[in-house]
């Protein structure tokens, strides 16, 4: 999984077109899930969103980038489909189809929700961690804490 999430970073953050269209698409979609009443509006909801690749380092990063990975997962479909459509050159076009249709089995989509499950019960604990005036105790609890979840 972790090869074809990076693949969807890199061929969508390739060129700012792309990056257009991914904005443009789900800004579209979130307009019209507001028109059907689908979503709740108030402030800070529903913010404009971009992928952001993951630091290696940081895994609250990780978490964060499937976490909109899957906010935005038909607007980036939406986006590998223009691609396949218009894309510079038939080896492009050839990349992508395989990826838009790995992005789309069961066993991506498992995995995807699998991750974004487990690094969302360890990610308080991870933030903590990386608190300078963290104090050990806190730490033990929020260890003992993602251990019970997962």
């Amino acid at each position: 999984m972790g090869q074809a999430t990076c693949e969807v970073f890199n061929i969508v953050e390739a060129s700012c077109k792309c990056c257009d269209i991914l904005r443009e698409k789900h800004s579209a979609e979130v307009i019209e899930v507001l028109k059907n009443n689908e979503i709740s509006t108030g402030r800070g909801l529903n913010q404009e969103m971009s992928l952001k690749r993951p630091r290696d380092t940081c895994w609250s990063s990780h978490y964060g980038a499937l976490v909109t990975l899957i906010h935005m997962f038909s607007s980036v479909i939406d986006v590998i489909e223009t691609i396949i459509e218009d894309g510079l050159d038939s080896d492009q076009r050839a990349e992508t189809n395989i990826l838009i249709g790995f992005l789309q089995t069961f066993e991506f989509m498992f995995d995807l929700h699998l991750m974004k499950g487990v690094l969302g019960i360890s990610n308080e604990l991870s933030q903590a961690l990386q608190q300078e005036d963290q104090i050990i105790v806190n730490a033990m609890k929020l260890v003992d804490i993602s251990k019970k979840r997962l």
